[in-house]
């Protein structure tokens, strides 16, 4: 499920670069995709992405990627340990049981003040309002998910959070992300996320807290 659909946000990325790319010399680093990931409740799991560009020069970003839930045998491929859970769905929640809901802000809406929308936000798919930009593309099945957009020409940023994933299992993404260094600068990303059981994931999250239970003492 590899997209072919780069021109336009080149033609995006030259735009914004020549904006604002001039006004000072680059610093030059090399982006990376960060992730969290952590219990939504269910038998689903919340997965925070972020983009980095620490020592460069802040900058306006577009980011392509996609997501999936990871079969097996992408598990098995990236070497993840015994008992990482496959990913089977990206789990979307209508609110109202009819309104799609993929941004930040309107999932901030539907949770916090329209409580009659049966909507929990905690347990949708939506991209971070930095990236509410320059949309190109924003698809989706029941497994998979994909997004096309920017952060707003003339705002620029080193780190910036981008997409609220949620998924049943083990999550894969890729794509690209591309920042102006001051010029166009692109780097593709791609990974498998595994999960372990729920049980493994309350053992470590147990063992996270025990220092600060040791320090109380």
């Amino acid at each position: 499920m590899k997209r072919q659909k780069l021109g336009r946000s080149v033609l995006w990325m030259a735009a914004a670069v020549a904006i604002v790319g001039f006004l000072c010399p680059a610093a030059w680093g090399e982006p990376t995709y960060e992730h969290s990931v952590t219990p939504a409740g269910g038998g689903l799991y919340g997965y925070t992405f972020w983009c980095e560009n620490i020592g460069a020069t802040p900058s306006a970003w577009f980011v392509e990627m996609e997501w999936w839930g990871a079969s097996q045998a992408e598990l098995d491929a990236a070497g993840s340990p015994p008992g990482a859970i496959p990913g089977t769905m990206i789990n979307q929640v209508l609110a109202y049981g009819n309104t799609r809901v993929d941004e930040e802000a309107d999932a901030d809406m539907y949770h916090g003040l329209l409580p009659g929308s049966n909507y929990h936000k905690d347990l949708d798919t939506w991209i971070m309002d930095e990236f509410g930009h320059a949309l190109m593309s924003c698809t989706q099945g029941p497994n998979y998910y994909e997004r096309e957009s920017g952060t707003e020409a003339g705002v620029m940023h080193v780190t910036v959070g981008h997409a609220y994933i949620v998924c049943d299992g083990s999550l894969a993404f890729a794509g690209r992300l591309g920042t102006g260094n001051p010029v166009p600068f692109w780097t593709d990303v791609s990974g498998v996320i595994p999960v372990p059981e729920p049980a493994t994931l309350a053992l470590l999250a147990l063992g996270a807290c025990l220092p600060l239970l040791r320090r109380r003492r």
